[in-house]
């Protein structure tokens, strides 16, 4: 490969060929490089991390659109004359990235409460959009984001019935004698629509294999705004339940912190909540990585 320099003065590093860039991640974007640089052996110096790249030569930094620092130097190579050859990395500061995969949580237990009044439907339930529509003949009571309990009657091949009840959501739109919820769809006639009740259900904390979001984040120490060391990067921990007790739990109830009521706000907003403290760790030279992963509340 044929070297290029600007002036032959090699009392200072001279760039020694073009950069060769990498593009680490899925978003195909080149986040470092790396550079050789020819010196004198006399004159070679070690360079601080962070050192922000420059250009040597008149125009060769017009395809660089973002900060780059430097992350890592290589140990200097003889080239004989007196002059070694010698490679550093650049790196710009990635922006925010998520990735997806499974991962198998543990949901916490909900304390047990409460069944609503008994209401029994009216007529034939109608769906449209991912929504069936139930009338009740009474007010029911039921707001948006309750459980329902929804009970019916269907007919199986060869004219036996049996009774069947499902679990819904209430959704927008649920009002007086109106109660809407994520669509049921039966595989068998229904025979007779009979009742829907609303149900604050209890569990015991469970594990599920569900799809999290890995968010990985990214900090330059020093440059960073307010990030002087890596203990500066924060850590998001995930959620503790506290009884009135003070002992830490595994199941929300009406008295700990949070309470159950504050826990089903998030489940109702389809909220993500921090699965795993996040991980601190260098990503390269004085540029670290910050991953947390998150699943969504239920």
């Amino acid at each position: 490969m044929a070297l290029t320099h600007t002036d032959g003065d090699f009392t200072t590093p001279q760039v020694a060929g073009p950069r060769r860039w990498f593009v680490p991640f899925r978003d195909n974007k080149r986040w470092y490089f790396e550079q050789d640089y020819m010196v004198n052996w006399a004159d070679f110096e070690t360079s601080p991390l962070s050192t922000l790249y420059v250009p040597t030569t008149s125009g060769s930094g017009q395809d660089l659109t973002l900060a780059y620092y430097l992350v890592r130097e290589s140990s200097p190579s003889e080239l004989g004359g007196g002059l070694c050859q010698f490679t550093r990395t650049f790196a710009a500061v990635p922006s925010p990235r998520e990735e997806h995969e499974s991962y198998a949580y543990t949901f916490p237990g909900l304390e047990t409460g409460s069944l609503g009044p008994l209401k029994y439907i009216s007529g034939t339930p109608t769906s449209a959009s991912s929504v069936t529509t139930i009338t009740t003949t009474t007010s029911h009571g039921i707001s948006v984001g309750d459980q329902v309990i929804i009970r019916f009657t269907v007919q199986l091949a060869g004219g036996q019935q049996f009774g069947a009840q499902i679990l819904r959501t209430a959704l927008t739109g649920t009002t007086g004698t109106t109660l809407k919820v994520d669509i049921i769809v039966s595989q068998n006639p229904v025979v007779q629509w009979i009742s829907a009740q609303s149900a604050d259900i209890g569990r015991s904390a469970y594990t599920e294999e569900v799809s999290s979001t890995l968010i990985y984040e990214y900090f330059l120490i020093g440059i960073s705004p307010k990030i002087k060391t890596a203990d500066d990067i924060e850590i998001y921990n995930t959620p503790i339940i506290v009884d009135s007790d003070g002992t830490r739990t595994d199941t929300y109830t009406s008295t700990t912190a949070p309470t159950k009521a504050e826990y089903l706000v998030d489940v109702k907003t389809g909220a993500n909540i921090v699965a795993t403290d996040s991980v601190i760790r260098p990503w390269m030279g004085n540029i670290y990585e910050r991953v947390t992963r998150y699943v969504r509340a239920k």
